[in-house]
C-alpha cells in the first residue's frame, strides 16, 4: 500500500543484503522497477566507507533508473559496475561469503601453527598477504567471525544454493570451521588453567568485533557461556558494553586483582598493552599484545615447544 503512493517517477532502491530474484519478484509484484544498489559497509566504518568505496554495484532493468542511481555516487570516483538486479544481488552475497571463507583459511592455518614448534601465523599470514594476488585483508586468525553479516549472509547463500540444487562445499567448510573456533579457544584455555572449575577467567572485549557495541553471534559472548557451562567463574570487560544478560560486566578493570586467566577476545585500541597483563596468564584469542613484551602471554596461532 505504501508503494502504490509513492510518485510514479520515484526510484525505489535496495540497499539491503537479499537472495538473488529478490529485486525482480518484488517488481513484477508492485508493478515497479526496481534498482539493486547493495552497500558494503563495514560496522564501525560506515561513514567512511560511505565515502570512499572500493566500486559501486547498480543493478536493474531499466537504463534511465540505473544512470540515475549511478549519478548519485558520481563524487566517490569509484568505478561503478552497471548490470542485471540479480548479478548485483549476488555479488553482495559472494563478496561477504568471500571474506568469510577467507577467514576460515586463515584459522586452519592458525590450527596448523599451533602443532608446528617456532611457527607463527601472523608470519605467515604477512608471507602470503603480500602476494598482490592475495592481499592482506581479512588475514588476521582470530576466535571467529561474528556480527550481522558474514553469519547470516553464509548461511542464506547456502540455502538458497541448496534451493538450486547446488552444493557451496568451500562456503559450507568455512561455517564449519567458524563454529569451531570456540572448541579450539577452550582447548588452549584449558592447556593453560587445566580444571575450569571454579576457575576465575576474565574476559576483554564483548561485542563481536572493536568500535562497536554489537554483540550479535559475538564469539566472545559465545565463548563466555561455554565457559560458564564448564564451571568457570567470568567476568568481562568491554570499553562499550556495560551489561549482558548471565555474563557478569565490569564497569572498570582493576589492575591488581588476579585472575586465572584472561582472554583477549577484542582488538579495542586498549587491550593491545594493560597493566593488568603483568600478574595473570594471558589468552591472546586476537592477536594483537606484542608477545616479545609480554613473555606470559599465550596466543592462537603460535608453535610452542
Amino acid at each position: 500500500e505504501s508503494v502504490n503512493e509513492i510518485n510514479k517517477t520515484t526510484i525505489i532502491a535496495i540497499k539491503s543484503t537479499v537472495v538473488p530474484g529478490t529485486a525482480s519478484a518484488l517488481s513484477k509484484l508492485i508493478n515497479k522497477n526496481i534498482v539493486s544498489n547493495p552497500e558494503f559497509l563495514r560496522e564501525g566504518s560506515a561513514i567512511y566507507d560511505t565515502l570512499n568505496p572500493d566500486r559501486i554495484v547498480v543493478g536493474g532493468k531499466n537504463k534511465y533508473d540505473i544512470e540515475k542511481i549511478s549519478s548519485i555516487w558520481e563524487f566517490t570516483k569509484a568505478p561503478v559496475i552497471k548490470t542485471t538486479n540479480e548479478n548485483a544481488e549476488l555479488i553482495k552475497y559472494a563478496s561477504n561469503s568471500f571474506l568469510a571463507v577467507k577467514i576460515s583459511f586463515i584459522n586452519e592455518i592458525s590450527n596448523l601453527c599451533e602443532k608446528i614448534p617456532d611457527t607463527d601465523v601472523n608470519v605467515i599470514a604477512k608471507g602470503i598477504g603480500l602476494d598482490h594476488r592475495i592481499g592482506k585483508e581479512f588475514l588476521k586468525a582470530g576466535i571467529g567471525f561474528g556480527g550481522s553479516c558474514f553469519p547470516k549472509d553464509t548461511r542464506a547463500i547456502l540455502a538458497y544454493a541448496k534451493e538450486k540444487s547446488v552444493d557451496l562445499s568451500i562456503i559450507s567448510a568455512a561455517i564449519n570451521v567458524n563454529n569451531d573456533r570456540i572448541n579450539k579457544s577452550i582447548e588452549l584455555i584449558g592447556k593453560t588453567i587445566g580444571n575450569f572449575k571454579d576457575k576465575k577467567i576474565l574476559l576483554l572485549g564483548l561485542s563481536f568485533k572493536n568500535d562497536t557495541n554489537d554483540l550479535r553471534e559475538s564469539k566472545a559472548v559465545e565463548l563466555a557461556n561455554a565457559l560458564t557451562l564448564k564451571g568457570s567463574i567470568v567476568d568481562a570487560y568491554d570499553p562499550i558494553v556495560k551489561e549482558y544478560n548471565g555474563i557478569n560486566v565490569l564497569k572498570n578493570l582493576d589492575d591488581d586483582k588476579k585472575y586465572d586467566c584472561i582472554i583477549i577476545t577484542s582488538e579495542w585500541e586498549d587491550f593491545k598493552d594493560n597493566n593488568i597483563y603483568k600478574n595473570n596468564n594471558v589468552i591472546d584469542l586476537r592477536r594483537i599484545v606484542d608477545l616479545g613484551f609480554y613473555p606470559n602471554v599465550k596466543a592462537i596461532g603460535v608453535g610452542y615447544d
